[in-house]
């Protein structure tokens, strides 16, 4: 049996790992429920970040932040016209019922070594945008990810957004594989 906490102001959450600071963070739940069904292990108490609406945004501009709760499908649709590297991979990334749940941050935090949003968004020279109630900081995403499946997320910590400049078609590029 586990226990989940949730909410949509972003102090209701560090109050929640306050008071539980062995809780698990979840959007998603694509890892999540691998771990329960394959593994079966339980989870801690569990902080929703469902919720957050801040977390859910995309803002397009010469930098785009992709919010850690946008979905991948979300990300397909957005990347199409916005950011071509990142919409030439995810078209092939999972089945599309993982899509519509797996979250960018999902992707990211698990630092699994064969993680699909990585490689590209490192090659895009992406930053994670990391907070927390003592306020944000950022960390290069090539530095984000410390060891086989370890991050550079200090304890009560978000990972809250990924930021990358906007892509520029290469001369000549076709936008097509």
């Amino acid at each position: 049996h586990w226990d989940l906490a949730n909410g949509s102001d972003p102090a209701e959450l560090w109050d929640a790992l306050d008071a539980h600071p062995d809780a698990r963070f979840v959007v998603g739940g694509t890892d999540l429920s691998l771990e329960i069904t394959k593994r079966f292990q339980l989870p801690p108490k569990l902080v929703s970040l469902e919720g957050v609406k801040e977390l859910h945004a995309i803002t397009t501009g010469s930098t785009h932040v992709l919010g850690s709760a946008v979905t991948i499908s979300e990300l397909e649709a957005w990347s199409a016209t916005h950011l071509p590297p990142v919409h030439r991979m995810v078209r092939y990334f999972a089945a599309r019922q993982i899509k519509h749940r797996g979250t960018i941050g999902g992707n990211l935090c698990t630092a699994s070594p064969i993680g699909d949003l990585p490689p590209v968004l490192i090659a895009l020279g992406a930053t994670a945008v990391l907070r927390s109630r003592q306020g944000e900081r950022r960390v290069p995403l090539e530095l984000f990810f410390v060891s086989y499946r370890k991050t550079a997320l200090q304890p009560k910590e978000i990972l809250a957004a990924c930021r990358t400049a906007a892509a520029r078609a290469a001369s000549g590029s076709t936008g097509t594989l």
